[in-house]
């Protein structure tokens, strides 16, 4: 498990800079939607999120949101985790 919470955390990371990097948002999204980011997260861990297909900056916007909510909460079972057994 915890190999599985780490893949998703490093994964979200990349998406993180991504987002945070100012760039146009047609190619942020473009990058987040695509087979390397989105796609992998989900196959991980289920992404549940309202896309208000409005427009590029919202429907970013709205899964980083809720990959960022998904990612502190591995984070806490990661620690508890670790924490087992010490």
């Amino acid at each position: 498990m915890k190999n599985k919470i780490n893949k998703f955390l490093s994964i979200y990371n990349e998406a993180k800079a991504i987002w945070d990097s100012g760039a146009e948002w047609s190619l942020i999204y473009d990058m987040i939607f695509c087979e390397e980011i989105a796609k992998k997260l989900n196959r991980l861990f289920d992404i549940e999120y309202y896309d208000p297909d409005t427009s590029y900056e919202e429907d970013v916007n709205a899964f980083m949101r809720a990959v960022k909510a998904k990612a502190e909460e591995l984070e806490k079972i990661l620690k508890n985790i670790e924490n087992v057994g010490t």
